[in-house]
């Protein structure tokens, strides 16, 4: 399993989580786990998946990716 910490600028609500949420699943991960008090979604997937997939998928519902790891 593959997993991937990103951290996500712009996540204010539980809409704001759901949309992020939404994106990630969207692109096959197994698991998502998303914090908002640190800005942080925790991803993990049975393949790995390229970050810049990562990153399109979040700015295509309006956040931006700082760093992934």
């Amino acid at each position: 399993m593959i997993e991937k910490t990103l951290k996500i600028d712009g996540m204010h609500c539980k809409k704001c989580i759901a949309k992020v949420e939404a994106a990630l699943k969207g692109i096959d991960a197994t698991y998502v786990d998303i914090n908002q008090d640190k800005n942080e979604a925790l991803v993990c997937f049975e393949n790995e998946i390229a970050d810049a997939i990562l990153s399109e998928a979040i700015q295509k519902v309006g956040f931006a990716v700082i760093s992934i790891h």
